[in-house]
């Protein structure tokens, strides 16, 4: 798997040590909606806020798709 990153986002990630997949994946965040369970999984979408920034990150975890 391959990352990608906005040269724009890119440093306010690393300011909050942010800037990796795995560090995205293991901060405690809010979810926004309720979990989608439908598919034998989960799905969800959190919200991130840093400083005046925010973003909204989707995660899924076994949800899979046909």
């Amino acid at each position: 798997m391959s990352e990608f990153f906005s040269v724009a986002d890119r440093l306010l990630l690393d300011m909050h040590g942010l800037a990796s997949f795995d560090a995205l994946w293991a901060v405690q965040l809010d979810s926004v909606d309720m979990p989608n369970t439908s598919r034998g999984g989960w799905s969800s979408v959190f919200r991130l806020e840093l400083g005046d920034t925010t973003y909204y990150l989707k995660r899924q975890s076994n949800y899979l798709t046909h």
